[in-house]
């Protein structure tokens, strides 16, 4: 209202919320304002319940569906990504193959990618030996018979629900029933070990990463993994990270760990820090410990006088370069 008023001159993206968007757009059709909307640097991503907590999954109270790096790659080629971008972001953002951002200098280029393909997801199920041979639409575990019935963990913010829900609709073709647990703040963001995704209590949450300037490979390195300090990871012979833990899958890969480790004691600028970064990555891409579903828009209104503004995704504020920002008089 102060823009549209002339008040005031630009508005930054915290203030704005994507649900906006479609506004921002039809007021800029009407040249009452102008809308720079781009990709941020906040990650979107359903994390795979790989190695769970010893009283959850991995054999006790429900198969292991996850371990398999089959089962996480069916996920990828059964989940339309592209219609979440296009329906709850209004197709303002990409489909990231990376935990790293594409405009990122560090991205590697060449990394694998997982298209919508729900033809070959669901012939990788197969291969697995998850069949629905009771034909009931849902497939089985092999050993124990089980549906594949998994939930997913979210918070009750509605863009967050949509985005659920069209996984949910995704995964249905390929026979895995998705469950869609809209937990309360107080419970979904509770610390410490009462966090079911921090526990690692779950089978698939959806959650958000903000990312740097310097990728945050770590986040999926075994000496990450979040559990109690004062017991010893098995993966690793290390105490858990603790409840702070930034890799809350439980995936565990000594290749990776190792162009991870390489990556972050390696010199910003060297040839070493580029390349053990873009291994890294492409190890990543190939084991999905989490899905990325895309970047979150970041959008800055201007009034129409401001006719450009580098809403960089580099930049934690769109005021970086503001002695460049000038109005038309």
């Amino acid at each position: 209202a102060q823009l549209l008023a002339g008040n005031c001159q630009l508005i930054t993206h915290e203030q704005l919320d994507q649900e906006l968007i479609p506004f921002f757009l039809e007021a800029q059709e009407s040249e009452l304002l102008n809308a720079f909307i781009r990709p941020g640097r906040t990650r979107w991503q359903v994390i795979f319940g790989i190695n769970s907590a010893p009283d959850y999954g991995d054999g006790s109270g429900r198969p292991d569906w996850f371990e398999d790096i089959r089962v996480r790659q069916a996920v990828a080629l059964c989940t339309n990504r592209q219609q979440i971008v296009d329906t709850v972001l209004y197709g303002y953002s990409f489909i990231p193959d990376s935990f790293v951002h594409l405009t990122h200098p560090l991205y590697a280029e060449d990394i694998r990618s997982w298209p919508f393909n729900s033809i070959v997801g669901n012939n990788l199920l197969d291969e697995v030996g998850l069949l629905d041979t009771n034909f009931d639409g849902i497939r089985e575990d092999p050993g124990s018979g089980a549906d594949f019935r998994i939930s997913l963990i979210t918070s009750q913010d509605k863009t967050e629900r949509a985005a659920a829900e069209l996984l949910r609709e995704s995964l249905v073709a390929c026979g895995i029933d998705l469950l869609i647990e809209s937990l309360p703040d107080p419970i979904r963001y509770v610390a410490g070990e009462e966090n079911r995704i921090s526990s690692r209590r779950f089978d698939l949450a959806l959650t958000s990463t903000a990312t740097g300037h310097i990728p945050a490979c770590d986040q999926f390195a075994t000496w990450q993994i979040s559990g109690p300090e004062e017991e010893q990871n098995p993966l690793s012979e290390q105490p858990y990270a603790g409840w702070q833990g930034k890799n809350q899958s439980g995936w565990s890969n000594p290749d990776y760990d190792a162009a991870c480790n390489a990556a972050l004691n390696a010199i910003p600028g060297t040839v070493e820090h580029s390349l053990f970064h873009k291994q890294a990555q492409l190890i990543f891409a190939e084991n999905l410990p989490i899905l990325p579903l895309y970047f979150n828009p970041k959008t800055t209104a201007t009034a129409p006088t401001i006719p450009y503004i580098n809403n960089n995704a580099s930049q934690n504020s769109e005021l970086w370069n503001l002695f460049a920002i000038d109005g038309v008089r």
